[in-house]
Parts: structure tokens; sequence; C-alpha cells
């Protein structure tokens, strides 16, 4: 039997989860509803650039705060997609 454990973190700039499962494990940022940065495993943390209010924005720099290093939304969205689906095992139909 997998098993999934999901842990949640509060900072005073903004929330997060740990998302783990047999496959592996994911750490995800929130600003608000939104995913503004993961990090899957020991790897790099990937961060979306700021399409949202000055508030996001300070969230995703208490992460991150080389704006080089930001991806566009849409690519960020692909990767992080694509990180669920490798965790979960998800297949696109």
């Amino acid at each position: 039997m997998s098993s999934i454990q999901i842990e949640s973190h509060d900072s005073q700039t903004h929330k997060s989860v740990v998302i783990q499962t047999p496959k592996g494990r994911v750490d995800v940022h929130f600003s608000y509803q939104s995913v503004i940065a993961f990090k899957v495993g020991d790897g790099p943390m990937i961060v979306s650039e700021n399409c949202w209010s000055t508030t996001t924005g300070k969230h995703i720099n208490s992460i991150n705060n080389d704006r080089k290093a930001r991806l566009p939304r849409a690519v960020f969205m692909q990767k992080y997609e694509a990180a669920l689906d490798a965790l979960f095992g998800g297949e696109k139909k």
C-alpha cells in the first residue's frame, strides 16, 4: 500500500506544503492560492515570474530574489505539472 504524506507550513511571507510519495518529494510554495515556486527532492527551487501583485512579488523575493532565475509563467506551469505527474504516476490522456 502506498502512502502520501502532506505537511503544511506557514511563514510570515507565504504558505508552503511538502508532499511526500513513494516516488519522491515536492515542496510547493504559494502566494494566496497561486503556486509561485516548487522544488523536487534535493533539486533546485523553480520560481515563477511575478504575474500578480506587489505582495506576491514580495513572497517570491522571500524565496529567491534573483529575478533572472525566474521562469515565464507558462514554462513554470509546464515544469510544475510534469513534476506532479512524475510523483503521482499520472499519464496524460
